[in-house]
């Protein structure tokens, strides 16, 4: 099997794992809406929580991938890792329920709201916090495994990003859409985990037909690119973070300004992240062509953030005025089922206009900021 064959089949592969991703997202957010009593909530903790175990993930299995000799080994150990503990999450749900009602009912906190519901959001965040963890690890070992050299791999993340974050605006669709009202939530989510395993199963047969290769290293003179310094690489890590941390921040407050205007349904909820996740996807593969081109990287991570805040600043003024232009656009629909679609395409459009813009600079901005710690001095 050839080198090109062998990375489009780990490529398809993570496609689908982002689609299962997404889906597990939107069940996870009807689990625990049960469980809170309160979509917003629930949005909050999922989206919090999904992002959060993400960073954790890469953090851990990172550090792993650097000295693994076996790469899609290691992969298909994180997907079957996902894959048991998801066709599990029903049963640790329940269990974790009801540990909750003996605690509430046995030290009489019943009558106390806001401790009731930390313990609620104590257990929504215990029940996230593993799956999420593993596919944190997912993108970091991928990205070793197909770079052969270091600096290929800020266009490889930009790279197996976009086919992430592709694949996660397919799951969201066919999440929302079709499989909770085909499947209900336990058939998605056991026919998801199913999927995952088949995945683990494919990365662990295509392990064996792989070669194993050391871990590659530059020289100095290995490449006439700029390298940078630890400082450097320290500055872009950070921008990063914060950019991150915006991110987060940006798309809790879509979903609460949003809510209002689109409704609180599993439709108008996968339709906000099928907008978010979009940009991020378009801005993801713009970056993985201007990674090759583009000389000071800094510069490129600096106008991203600039014009994050800048579009974010152009928009604010729209948005006490979102319900009346959304009010006006629905009016142009009669209120029947057969105009239902077209009344969700249009929810669409417009939080995808809302955001397009800002999550298309935050999906450049990591793949820029990878590039500039793959070209590291000490």
């Amino acid at each position: 099997m050839t080198r090109n064959t062998l990375n489009t089949l780990v490529g398809l592969l993570f496609i689908i794992s982002g689609a299962v991703g997404l889906v597990y997202q939107i069940v996870w957010f009807k689990y625990l809406s049960l469980f809170l009593g309160n979509t917003t909530y629930a949005q909050s903790i999922v989206l919090a929580t999904f992002m959060g175990g993400l960073a954790l993930g890469a953090a851990r299995w990172g550090r792993k991938a650097d000295q693994s000799a076996n790469h899609l080994s290691l992969y298909a150990m994180l997907e079957l890792g996902i894959g048991v503990y998801c066709f599990l999450y029903p049963l640790i749900l329940r269990i974790l329920k009801s540990l909750f009602v003996q605690i509430v009912v046995g030290s009489h906190i019943s009558s106390d709201a806001t401790t009731v519901l930390i313990l609620k959001l104590v257990v929504c965040i215990i029940t996230l916090l593993p799956p999420t963890i593993l596919m944190g690890g997912t993108l970091p070992v991928l990205v070793r495994f197909i770079s052969l050299r270091l600096e290929d791999s800020g266009k490889n993340v930009a790279t197996l990003y976009f086919l992430n974050s592709f694949g996660a605006v397919v799951g969201s669709l066919l999440a929302g859409f079709i499989l909770i009202r085909v499947l209900g939530l336990s058939g998605t989510i056991y026919g998801a985990a199913s999927v995952n395993l088949i995945v683990a199963l494919s990365a662990y047969l295509l392990s064996r037909r792989s070669s194993t290769r050391k871990r590659s290293t530059l020289n100095a003179g290995d490449s006439d690119e700029v390298e940078f310094s630890s400082r450097s690489v320290l500055i872009a890590t950070l921008v990063a973070a914060v950019s991150g941390f915006a991110a987060m921040i940006y798309e809790l407050s879509w979903v609460r300004l949003l809510i209002p205007v689109l409704g609180s349904s599993t439709y108008s909820f996968s339709l906000m992240l099928v907008a978010f996740i979009s940009g991020i996807t378009i801005g993801s593969i713009i970056v993985s062509a201007l990674l090759l081109r583009v000389k000071n990287l800094f510069i490129l991570l600096g106008m991203c953030q600039l014009a994050v805040a800048l579009s974010m600043l152009l928009t604010l003024p729209l948005y006490a005025r979102i319900p009346y232009y959304f009010w006006n656009l629905a009016s142009i629909l009669s209120r029947s089922e057969t105009t239902y679609p077209l009344f969700l395409a249009l929810e669409l459009a417009f939080a995808f206009a809302l955001m397009v813009v800002p999550t298309i600079f935050l999906g450049m901005s990591l793949p820029v900021a990878t590039r500039i710690a793959s070209r590291r001095f000490d």
